[in-house]
């Protein structure tokens, strides 16, 4: 990937991701996602990384946590430049090999994901 990609991304995730998923990318045990050595992450397709940030995660309700942990919702911060430049980073980083995301994969996904979609 573009070595000012990269940058960005970084910038980007230590902004925004790094308080959770930490700067390694080894995330927090039973609370964060590790996303060094994810296979999400790694994926050839990159649309779950570019969904998760777009559209946040949480996890699902259970009797012993009610209350689960989610993952914020980045699409109304990010452009699809920045989305584009963290999902490149985390993509590129710590041993993963998944590769840079284009600001077009990101174009695309974001308007099928709106209200109505494409």
């Amino acid at each position: 990937p573009d070595r000012a990609v990269i940058e960005a991304g970084a910038a980007i995730y230590f902004d925004n991701c790094s308080a959770c998923h930490v700067s390694d990318g080894s995330g927090v045990p039973r609370f964060f996602a590790p996303l060094a050595g994810s296979g999400k992450v790694n994926n050839d397709d990159p649309t779950t990384v570019i969904r998760v940030i777009l559209e946040g995660a949480r996890a699902v309700p259970t009797a012993a946590h009610p209350s689960p942990l989610s993952m914020p919702a980045f699409d109304w911060k990010l452009t699809d430049e920045q989305v584009a430049a963290v999902a490149t980073y985390v993509r590129s980083s710590w041993g993963n090999a998944g590769g840079a995301v284009s600001v077009r994969e990101v174009a695309h996904l974001r308007e099928a994901l709106r209200p109505g979609g494409p």
